[in-house]
């Protein structure tokens, strides 16, 4: 029997496994075999066959998983683990089909360099700071203090350094440290091998921490996410079109989901590749008036997105129905989103909920450099005028004393200490996160600062968008313009599928 025909039944094994459990034994595709060619084959060449396909991963002796569910699996649950063991019991208790295999195995065939991460973390040599040609070995609070009280100073850098290879409470070590009389500052000790002790993997990976590649902040509305998908189906006209826009978001969104070359505006593979896709969804569902006059290339994207054909898209149930996948896919291919999903879901098994939740989570777990680049806007974001007219929702809070630590009941104080808030020690808040990393526990001790620094697309344009594609189960969405933002209110729950 040739080893094409094989190979064709395998891949159709495939395909069909990996719309249900995703596992496939040696056995299995035996007898898929004898029913589909009519001979029984030796399972050695079964299981030669199954280690030669590209789609599957050796899972045990006998079984293999497809490499696209454990590559999903392994980016939004297992990435931030920092353990082998940690690991083997989220198998354990939430994939059961996953219970009995050989972690180290798996990993070491997927991510090879996952495992060399967890398995150095813990044997990291100490931290190491040279001062005026004179080295000295910091492995411990004395040691720590005593280089302090040595040098009258301790900077900042090399306080967070320590609580993070040494897992101490950051603000507790200043607190000892002032104590101690000794000055904490912006001062230049030479941190040799700094982060090299890193909690996080992601970050061994190379990835552009900036608003340019945060799809957390897209500033679309669903109409235009369908009218510049519908476009870049026409290379010449997408980058006429964008060079032709006075507003440089579409620009800048685009590259942001990953749609298209930053530099060139051309769209990438994966640009192509989903455009296509909702053309031909998009196309099935209107007639063939509306896709001319979509394809007119006298219409500029501000224009494109106000056709009547492209807004009764954005309405069209049937058309999210079959856009809803191609769009999710994409998007939990994001390193932000799959990063920021992965939050979600973590919180959601603890049955928590709130941006509230989700920062205490991150600031337990020391995800400073992630939530800085995903849920730290660059400026305040809330209305003015809400405030001002006493119609923002923290002024008639029954918790508006607790949330913010402030003591007088008035409406008018409550306005004006919202306003000093808003305008002034919210930005220097997101000053001290963005340059000096720090303040994350200041946060949870007064959350309502929680509600100025979230990126105002995040709470409304961007939630809207994962809720439309199945991300998200569908919660209110509570808009800063209208002085409707709270964080103990703003819900994130993953839809069902992604749970599991």
């Amino acid at each position: 029997m040739k080893k094409e025909e094989l190979n064709q039944v395998i891949n159709k094994i495939y395909q069909n496994i990996s719309k249900t459990n995703n596992i496939i034994s040696v056995p299995y595709a035996q007898n898929q075999i004898l029913a589909q060619l009519g001979e029984k084959v030796d399972s050695k060449l079964v299981k030669e066959l199954l280690i030669e396909n590209d789609e599957l991963l050796i899972l045990t002796r006998d079984q293999f998983i497809c490499k696209s569910y454990f590559s999903d699996l392994f980016w939004n649950n297992l990435a931030y683990k920092t353990s082998l063991a940690e690991i083997k019991t989220i198998l354990k208790n939430e994939y059961f089909v996953l219970k009995d295999i050989k972690v180290k195995s798996l990993l070491e065939s997927f991510e090879p360099e996952f495992l060399n991460f967890l398995e150095k973390k813990d044997s990291q040599g100490p931290l190491l700071v040279k001062q005026d040609d004179d080295l000295y070995t910091i492995d411990s609070e004395e040691r720590l203090l005593k280089y302090g009280v040595e040098h009258g100073s301790v900077s900042y850098d090399l306080v967070q350094e320590y609580s993070q290879r040494y897992d101490e409470d950051y603000f507790d070590l200043i607190g000892k440290i002032v104590h101690k009389n000794i000055h904490c500052g912006d001062y230049d000790e030479e941190i040799l091998e700094k982060n090299k002790y890193d909690k996080n993997y992601y970050r061994l990976k190379d990835l552009d921490y900036s608003n340019d590649n945060n799809a957390l902040l897209v500033d679309l509305r669903l109409n235009q996410l369908i009218a510049l998908l519908l476009l870049m189906n026409d290379r010449e006209n997408l980058i006429n079109k964008l060079n032709e826009a006075k507003r440089n978001k579409y620009k800048r969104d685009l590259t942001r989901l990953g749609l298209i070359n930053s530099e060139t505006l051309i769209p990438t593979r994966e640009g192509k590749e989903l455009a296509t896709k909702i053309r031909d969804i998009a196309y099935s569902e209107l007639d063939y008036g509306s896709i001319n006059e979509i394809e007119d290339q006298k219409y500029g994207i501000k224009d494109l997105c106000k056709l009547e054909s492209v807004k009764s898209l954005e309405h069209n149930d049937d058309f999210w129905n079959k856009a809803a996948l191609p769009l999710r896919d994409h998007f939990l291919s994001l390193p932000s989103v799959k990063i920021f999903v992965s939050w979600i879901k973590d919180i959601n098994r603890q049955g928590k909920y709130s941006m509230y939740d989700l920062f205490q989570y991150l600031i337990e777990k020391e995800y400073y450099a992630e939530l800085k680049w995903l849920l730290v806007g660059d400026s305040p974001s809330s209305s003015l005028k809400k405030i001002k007219s006493s119609l923002d929702i923290c002024i008639q809070c029954n918790s508006f004393n607790s949330c913010t630590s402030y003591d007088k009941n008035s409406n008018s104080d409550k306005i004006k200490f919202l306003l000093d808030i808003r305008n002034n020690e919210a930005s220097k808040i997101i000053s001290q996160i963005k340059k000096v990393n720090r303040m994350y526990d200041y946060l949870l001790q007064k959350p309502i600062l929680i509600k100025f620094i979230v990126p105002y697309n995040l709470t409304s344009k961007a939630k809207l968008i994962k809720e439309k594609i199945n991300i998200l189960k569908n919660d209110e969405i509570l808009h800063k313009k209208d002085g409707d933002y709270c964080v103990y209110r703003d819900n994130w729950r993953v839809n069902n599928d992604l749970l599991v």
